[in-house]
């Protein structure tokens, strides 16, 4: 399978260790390092969004954090399709 996109809505437990355990993106309690529309060098294409826990809860800024998410996912496509090689 070669798909474009995965988004896995995991809920209020993250449950990626047996996903992504084996790569480097999770800290020791299984949440991811990074949050919104930060990436790792090693994994571009890889966003995560809910797994911060605040004061205030997600839903707060859920819409904003979605709507960097669609923007990078966006401009990384754009650049796919142009066919420029790192």
């Amino acid at each position: 399978i070669e798909p474009d996109i995965v988004i896995a809505a995991t809920g209020y437990h993250t449950g990626l260790r047996s996903i992504l355990g084996h790569l480097d993106v999770l800290d020791g309690s299984g949440v991811p390092k990074i949050h919104g529309d930060a990436q790792m060098d090693a994994y571009p294409g890889l966003w995560f969004t809910g797994m911060q826990p605040r004061l205030t809860g997600f839903f707060q800024l859920a819409g904003s954090t979605a709507r960097k998410i669609a923007l990078a996912i966006d401009r990384s496509l754009i650049f796919l399709r142009s066919g420029f090689v790192r």
